[in-house]
């Protein structure tokens, strides 16, 4: 599986508090963990990254690879 693509990118502040949250969630990093309270202790100096796509394909070899085996 793979993803590829091209774009222009660009730091964004706003709402990059509310992602990083939306990450710990997503990955199951708590909020009282170690590493959790490390990253939110620095979210005053977080940036988002967005990304204007500009191209982008896709693909998933994963039955092709399996029919190998």
């Amino acid at each position: 599986k793979g993803v590829r693509g091209q774009g222009t990118a660009s730091l964004v502040r706003e709402g990059a508090a509310e992602i990083l949250t939306t990450l710990l969630h997503r990955y199951d990093i708590g909020s009282d963990s170690s590493l959790g309270q490390w990253l939110l202790s620095r979210v005053d100096g977080e940036y988002a990254i967005r990304i204007a796509i500009k191209r982008i394909s896709a693909w998933d070899y994963t039955r092709r690879m399996a029919a190998t085996s």
